[in-house]
């Protein structure tokens, strides 16, 4: 016999691609629809013996800019980006924003199904809204609303939760039909000095 498939049904085209994955829109046995990010298969050694390469450069840069911390920046920068291979921990980083979130009017963080995901497999809850470039097409109204929650949600977690989100381009938010405004992708996050 066939082991049980963890999903119902899974797209076979991606719905959206990333640098190191891509999303699909999947139904869970439940009756849940999902979204299946996957990464791409060898993504996280290539990333690993990228971020050794670039250690390599240390030299030329600490010529280019000098005053620079470039052993600094060049660690910060390997930790992000090798932490972003992780979507064990972005799944923990996406409950932990989640959970800050849930009862907002108007901000919404897609759960996290745990069951399903993996070190390199993330499953969420699937949501459908409006695009970044399809919100900038809207009237004064709507666009006004949607940077407005965009500010409050970058900031209220950087201030309340005392983290930094290090991935907030446009590909990651849509403009649900509720109102809501729904964010996604918490691979890249900093924790922010208390006093900061």
């Amino acid at each position: 016999t066939q082991p049980e498939r963890a999903l119902a049904h899974i797209e076979t085209e991606p719905a959206a691609a990333a640098s190191i994955g891509q999303v699909y829109r999947g139904r869970t046995h439940a009756g849940r629809e999902v979204a299946v990010k996957v990464q791409y298969p060898g993504i996280a050694e290539s990333v690993e013996a990228d971020m050794r390469n670039v250690l390599l450069l240390s030299p030329l840069l600490r010529q280019l800019m000098p005053g620079l911390e470039v052993k600094d920046l060049l660690a910060e920068l390997r930790e992000r980006i090798v932490e972003e291979c992780d979507y064990e921990l972005e799944a923990s980083n996406h409950r932990r924003v989640e959970r800050f979130w849930r009862a907002h009017p108007f901000i919404r963080v897609p759960a996290v199904d745990t069951e399903l995901s993996r070190r390199r497999v993330l499953v969420t809850e699937w949501v459908d809204g409006m695009s970044f470039g399809q919100v900038g097409r809207q009237p004064d109204a709507i666009r006004d609303f949607y940077a407005q929650t965009l500010y409050r949600f970058f900031y209220g977690t950087a201030l309340n939760l005392g983290v930094a989100l290090g991935d907030p381009h446009p590909g990651n938010y849509l403009l649900c039909a509720d109102g809501h405004v729904a964010f996604f992708d918490f691979g890249m996050m900093r924790r922010l000095p208390p006093d900061y």
